[in-house]
């Protein structure tokens, strides 16, 4: 873990989970997606994706209640001291992308 900007994710800097999707909606900071796993404590987020052109209804319609793999910053930030937030650098379900930041 380290105490960096997150910019130009890597493979190398991201770590994996994978879970049910409970819920996603736009919330947060400016048109942050969040995306809330079953039985899972930490808040995953795609900084400003509705930018990114992600539609969280339609990311709510095709995830919710379906398994997928969601890979985010492995990065500690002053805003977050207790590691709850993840920064989601690649989303996939089913061996299909949704998400990807990752640069290589």
């Amino acid at each position: 873990m380290s105490l960096i900007p997150i910019s130009n994710p890597t493979l190398e800097d991201s770590e994996m989970t994978t879970g049910k999707v409970e819920a996603i909606a736009e919330k947060g900071g400016p048109f942050d997606i969040q995306i809330h796993v079953n039985n899972d404590g930490r808040i995953y987020y795609v900084n400003r994706g509705a930018e990114k052109g992600l539609d969280p209804r339609e990311l709510n319609e095709a995830l919710r209640g379906n398994q997928i793999e969601i890979y985010y910053s492995d990065c500690l930030t002053p805003l977050d001291p207790f590691g709850k937030l993840k920064h989601i650098t690649r989303i996939n379900q089913n061996g299909t992308l949704i998400y990807n930041e990752i640069i290589k």
